[in-house]
């Protein structure tokens, strides 16, 4: 736990700032988006984000992907083929 007794704070910080914006579509994923209160789309983790992202395969879409090494966002990058890793790396 990076963020250590703050982590919980820290994430619905994140939350109430997306709060303040219009998105297409957010989605959470593991930590602790699931102790706080959001309206988002939440999955456990990268794994089951990135079928999320290979089944609605998103196009024309800006995705900003963040997350702490122990959560392996990195694996979302799998869910698009080799000419969209250009764009995105």
């Amino acid at each position: 736990m990076e963020l250590g007794v703050d982590s919980v704070a820290e994430h619905q910080n994140i939350v109430d700032l997306l709060e303040k914006y219009i998105w297409k579509e957010v989605i959470l994923t593991g930590g602790d988006f699931s102790k706080v209160k959001h309206h988002y789309k939440y999955f456990d983790n990268a794994v089951q984000t990135k079928e999320w992202l290979q089944k609605e395969s998103p196009q024309n879409a800006f995705l900003l992907i963040k997350g702490s090494r122990s959560m392996k966002m990195e694996t979302l990058l799998d869910a698009f083929d080799q000419s969209t890793h250009a764009s995105i790396s």
